[in-house]
């Protein structure tokens, strides 16, 4: 990812504590930002992400981008969300995972898992090499922290495909 590109990252305590439309929320001890696809409505309904099925549907609204976003929420053991992170690449057609963000996020968070999903402008919801390659680059970073990577969406407008499901986590 270029630098300057778009960071937000949001926990659930915070989004809890502020405005649904907030522009600046306090994360231990941190101002961010709230998610601009409107993710902090999103993460105040949803208390666990139990399954695919959730996760696909909190990731819906990824399709509608026009360039590459990224988005990853953190969850406890028991998979409750502590708190989500979005990325805007600026480009239409790749995206660098920003693994020193997501891990800094982990630890930040005390994380246990870890659920990625990022678009597919063209709307072609099919892995590339790259896309596999930036899986298992993240996943092996959580690895020695005890964190699973436990699924990666690729969300386009002809539907969602989990890593998870096709068996490469």
């Amino acid at each position: 990812m270029r630098r300057g590109a778009a960071k937000r990252i949001a926990s659930k305590a915070d989004l809890g504590a502020s405005k649904a439309n907030a522009v600046a929320l306090r994360l231990h001890g941190c101002t961010v930002h709230a998610p601009a696809m409107g993710w902090s409505a999103l993460l105040q309904s949803l208390d666990r992400l139990a399954d695919s099925a959730e996760a696909s549907a909190l990731f819906a609204p990824l399709a509608e981008e026009e360039a590459e976003v990224a988005a990853f929420v953190f969850l406890d053991a028991e998979h409750r969300v502590l708190g989500m992170r979005e990325e805007r690449a600026g480009y239409r057609d790749r995206f660098d995972v920003p693994v020193r963000d997501v891990v800094a996020d982990v630890l930040r968070l005390d994380a246990r898992g870890v659920v990625m999903a990022h678009n597919h402008p063209s709307g072609n919801a099919t892995p590339s090499n790259a896309d596999r390659e930036a899986t298992r680059l993240l996943a092996r970073a959580l690895d020695p922290l005890g964190v699973r990577l436990l699924d990666h969406l690729v969300v386009a407008r002809s539907g969602v495909t989990s890593f998870r499901a096709l068996g490469l986590l």
